[in-house]
């Protein structure tokens, strides 16, 4: 489970005027942590199938992505 947080900002940063962030379309169990959830613990860290940087790198990666679609459109 990706957290909201990463969608909303990748929404924010897109070129397209309409983004929809899809998760959960996978089979891999766990969560897409921020780095303030591992710091103050709870059940998204302790279960998080990821490091803490991955959510960062697939947002950054996503952006990457929208922002090469879109220039090339």
């Amino acid at each position: 489970e990706y957290f909201v947080e990463f969608g909303l900002e990748i929404k924010e940063i897109s070129p397209f005027s309409k983004t929809f962030i899809i998760e959960l379309a996978g089979d891999c169990l766990g969560y897409i942590a921020r780095k303030e959830s591992f710091e103050q613990g709870g059940y998204e860290s302790t279960g998080a199938a990821f490091r803490p940087e991955a959510g960062y790198i697939l947002r950054d990666k996503a952006i990457e992505l929208l922002n090469a679609l879109y220039n090339n459109a």
